[in-house]
């Protein structure tokens, strides 16, 4: 019944799971805790059952039996077998039925399990008495983990104490995670709404052929951080990854230095928001005043509850099948608030945003404008793109109100196109949209000349000094960086 959340604690050790997850002792005493609970709830159970009428034994034994549709989704979503990705016949037989006939099989199902309690029961015991030694493997590998794990590197790094500098300018940028320009362009549909997009390249610099420097979040966006192209990354524990270079080359996030130690960025007060990357552990955290990240998996365990009775809570919740959903959806409306804040926040010369929007999965209604649970639209791509408009009206409302926007210099970028249409050769456009409003900016302008998106972090530096002063100097400056390295506008390779 635990497949999903406890298969997850104990993979932690391995460097890739560590790197996405944030755990705690109490993760794995809970664990232990479901354990004993279980078999102590199996064992007086199973005597109050048999020692009950036969009649009073109908309700008690289907209640048991009905506990297998748990394991089965376990087993269903440890398999990723998605529920909106059905096989075509069997669609097509649900669509066939209706819900009349789903509802007779349905109806018809129940009074077999009625009919048949007693012996269906007895062989749903008889299987899970020969999965018995799993629940020894799960008391011993929770032991062990407790006894050998070093929870010290799940801990967010502490800022490095430092006098901070005035900047002449200050600059926000937002990165979305798979924002397309085909999608928000050429294929857009056309009865979608999308204001605060539109408004924004009306009053910014676009780029209208922007080429990310990896295919995949991790390497992209390590690549803007290191201002070097990463063409694999490798994580080496919870707060530390190796960064395969294009060129052959290899750098330790430990020791590598970042766009956030060169002269003209260092002493910005900086503040990190992000998703995917553990970003408030990597080495490069320690520059920022602020931080606060999402992680990789969106869902459990996060190490955000306080107390054993809470996290236990949360492994009982994991049961629901809806429980993923509704973690994902509570942890982005917080992420949502909490960049509204940093974006807003004066003190901040420089803050880095990046959401999972409109990255999957697709939850946001926008028929209804609210997020649902129970959405089922393998298509939501562009829900979500609705979702991220309402974010950036958002944004750019709060930071009116604060008085930092016309003082900020606003980027919206993203870290690669939408991927699911390439690997279904829907489409060959890998092209990003990339907008740049620098302070005091009232009307756009598009740049039709072929840039890397690695452009926004490399002029840092001039941006925060306020040594861009209008889209001209922009655009010149983003070319002569091309000019510098022209490797940089060869697609990205896709990971095998």
């Amino acid at each position: 019944m635990y497949f999903d959340v406890w298969g997850t604690l104990f993979a932690a050790k391995s460097p890739i799971n560590a790197f996405h997850l944030t755990v705690r002792p109490l993760h794995y005493v809970a664990a232990l805790l479901a354990v004993v609970a279980g078999g102590l709830l199996a064992a007086l159970g199973g005597q109050f059952v048999r020692r009950s009428p036969r009649l009073a034994q109908y309700p008690l034994r289907i209640a048991f039996l009905v506990s297998l549709l748990i394991v089965l989704n376990r087993i269903r979503t440890a398999s990723q077998i998605s529920l909106v990705e059905l096989p075509q016949y069997v669609i097509s037989l649900l669509r066939a039925l209706g819900k009349p006939g789903v509802a007779v099989i349905a109806l018809i199902i129940l009074m077999l399990v009625v009919r048949f309690a007693f012996p269906l029961s007895r062989a749903y015991r008889v299987v899970l008495l020969v999965f018995f030694p799993f629940v020894l493997y799960t008391a011993v590998r929770a032991s062990w983990m407790l006894a050998t794990m070093d929870f010290a590197q799940f801990r967010v790094a502490p800022p490095t104490t430092r006098a901070s500098v005035a900047m002449p300018s200050r600059v926000v940028i937002v990165l979305l995670d798979e924002l397309d320009y085909e999608n928000l362009y050429p294929a857009r549909p056309k009865d979608l709404a999308l204001p605060n997009f539109d408004a924004l390249r009306l009053n910014a610099v676009s780029f209208d052929s922007v080429v990310t420097p990896a295919a995949n979040t991790f390497e992209s966006v390590t690549s803007l951080f290191l201002q070097r192209r990463v063409e694999q990354v490798e994580p080496r524990g919870a707060s530390s990854l190796v960064a395969h270079l294009s060129d052959g080359g290899t750098l330790h996030s430990d020791t590598a230095k970042s766009v956030l130690t060169q002269p003209g960025v260092v002493g910005a007060r900086i503040g990190i928001i992000g998703f995917m990357l553990p970003y408030c552990r990597l080495n490069f955290a320690a520059m920022a005043e602020q931080c606060d990240w999402m992680p990789g998996n969106g869902a459990w365990p996060s190490g955000d509850e306080e107390g054993l009775p809470n996290v236990a809570l949360r492994q009982i919740e994991s049961l629901d099948p809806y429980d993923p959903r509704r973690t994902y959806i509570r942890r982005l409306e917080r992420m949502l608030d909490e960049s509204v804040r940093f974006a807003s926040d004066s003190s901040l010369s420089l803050v880095f945003v990046h959401l999972p929007l409109p990255h999957g999965p697709f939850l946001w209604d926008r028929n209804s404008s609210e997020f649902r649970d129970d959405a089922t639209n393998p298509h939501g791509y562009f829900d979500n793109l609705v979702l991220a408009d309402r974010f950036l009206g958002r944004l750019r409302q709060e930071m009116i109100r604060s008085g930092t926007w016309s003082a900020s210099t606003f980027v919206v970028m993203s870290d690669h196109a939408e991927r699911s249409k390439l690997a279904d050769k829907r489409s060959t456009d890998r092209r990003v949209p990339l907008f740049v409003k620098l302070p005091g900016m009232e009307a756009g302008i598009r740049i039709s000349d072929p840039v890397n998106s690695m452009v926004v972090t490399a002029l840092l530096p001039d941006l925060l000094g306020g040594r861009v002063r209008n889209a001209t100097e922009l655009r010149s400056r983003a070319l002569d960086y091309m000019r510098a390295d022209p490797s940089l506008l060869l697609p990205p390779k896709d990971l095998p």
